[in-house]
């Protein structure tokens, strides 16, 4: 979880108490900094405020992860593993699930799934949805799926999802 060691090279070897502990100050760090950024946003959020929900000092988030840039970039990291795993625990097998499952995101398709507020987009339901029509094999489906989320993306300002559903145009454009 560090994002960077600042031990020096010949520092001693800390206990196992010290390591549970730098751990569970990260760990700390890093929820209180996913509700801070998912409530107020990366222009919003205040270091004074993620060190108090997580009950550290402030100097301690400086110390792990350099600055509010850094921070931020660690819980995106963070979520979307969260998000990939929660995905592929999906474990989608035949049909029937694959159609359960397109039918229980078309409700939001057109949306944006986001960590609290829009300046933290994490992506187009579109996108996923385009990939469960790729997985029927709908490839025509699929294109239009990722050409939404694709302009959902340039809408919003996503570079991230823009690359994504560029990917997945490319890729099955070479299956045509």
């Amino acid at each position: 979880m560090t994002d960077r060691s600042k031990q020096p090279a010949d520092a001693p070897v800390t206990d196992g108490a010290r390591t549970r502990d730098s751990d569970r100050s990260q760990q700390a760090i890093l929820a209180a900094a996913i509700a801070e950024f998912a409530q107020h946003g990366l222009g919003g959020a205040r270091m004074e405020r993620i060190a108090g929900r997580a009950g550290v000092d402030k100097r301690l988030i400086y110390y792990y992860f350099d600055n509010k840039d850094s921070l931020f970039r660690v819980v995106m990291e963070e979520t979307y593993s969260r998000i990939r795993k929660a995905e592929s625990a999906l474990r989608l097998g035949d049909e029937p699930e694959w159609a359960a499952a397109a039918q229980s995101l078309l409700p939001y398709r057109g949306r944006q799934a986001v960590l609290g507020t829009p300046s933290l987009t994490l992506g187009a339901y579109d996108e996923v949805l385009g990939r469960i029509a790729e997985r029927r094999g709908d490839l025509a489906g699929a294109r239009e799926w990722w050409r939404s989320a694709r302009a959902q993306g340039v809408q919003v300002g996503s570079p991230h999802q823009v690359a994504l559903a560029d990917s997945h145009l490319t890729r099955v454009a070479a299956v045509v």
